[in-house]
């Protein structure tokens, strides 16, 4: 504004010189002076058409929450204080609305729980899984002969250098399942190798000896096997040939599992931050 005005005094100044001067450019002087009086309110109006256009853009940004508010009861009572939450939505009973699945993770994202919900009619949650979904993990969409959708989850429980159990979960609109189970730990001098397989899903809890939630227990297996020796831990593929006929016998693939939210305590401290953040991506899912 100040560099505007200092220009305009200096324009009058030259008019009124070139007045004095010479009576022959008096009409040249007059027209200048009026191009630059009209240009002020025309930048001022160009000024204020800009505001306009950027004040109309920021609010076409701001999305409508208020046809999700229902999921906001149903996931604060599963809050628990993560390090971090990703939310997913997936389609397993083909009525045309996704369920949403929420993992939260915990311990800088080494093991999880997920959260699956039935959204179609108010919000209601159809069953926790002692896993957590990996974006780039075996996280995968399949369907069988009659058409049902299947999410198949591979968690992996890490533990100390001398153990790692993995969990595959068969997950459908109906149940949650456990076609197989490994434990492999390793000894002084070789592997020991438990294999369970067609295991009851029992409810999550925290195992207190591996530092990590679980839906196993040993005793709800239809059976066991065992097997010393690195038999299933070499590169012979015997391992790759049980996980394939065990948990995906009888499944075509149909796509990878892709997450819509993703946050973490550097986002938020607590469930009202976590909401926040979150809202706008669930309307843009589910607000249609």
């Amino acid at each position: 504004m100040f560099k505007k005005k200092f220009l305009l005094g200096v324009t009058l100044s030259m008019a009124l010189c070139l007045s004095s001067c010479s009576g022959g450019d008096s009409e040249v002087t007059e027209t200048t002076v009026s191009a630059e009086v009209t240009a002020a309110p025309e930048t001022a109006a160009a000024a204020s058409e800009t505001t306009t256009e950027a004040t109309t853009e920021a609010a076409a940004e701001i999305i409508d929450t208020s046809g999700i508010e229902y999921m906001k009861e149903a996931l604060q009572a599963d809050w628990n204080d993560p390090f971090g939450i990703e939310l997913y939505a997936v389609d397993l009973n083909g009525d045309g609305v996704k369920e949403l699945f929420k993992t939260d993770y915990f311990a800088a994202g080494w093991y999880g729980l997920t959260y699956v919900y039935d959204v179609s009619d108010g919000a209601k949650k159809l069953f926790t899984a002692a896993a957590r979904i990996w974006q780039d993990g075996d996280s995968e969409i399949y369907s069988d002969e009659n058409g049902g959708i299947h999410l198949i989850l591979a968690e992996n429980y890490p533990g100390c250098s001398h153990y790692s159990d993995t969990a595959y979960f068969d997950i459908t609109y109906d149940s949650v399942k456990m076609p197989l189970f490994t434990r492999i730990v390793k000894g002084e001098n070789e592997y020991e190798n438990s294999i369970y397989a067609d295991c009851e899903v029992i409810p999550s809890f925290y195992d207190e000896e591996h530092s990590n939630w679980r839906n196993f227990d040993p005793q709800s297996c239809k059976y066991a096997e065992k097997y010393d020796g690195t038999e299933y831990t070499d590169e012979n593929g015997k391992m790759e040939e049980l996980i394939e006929n065990t948990v995906y016998n009888g499944l075509t693939y149909v796509s990878k599992l892709e997450e819509f939210y993703k946050g973490s305590y550097k986002d938020f401290e607590d469930f009202d931050g976590f909401w926040q953040e979150a809202a706008p991506k669930l309307a843009e899912i589910y607000s249609n």
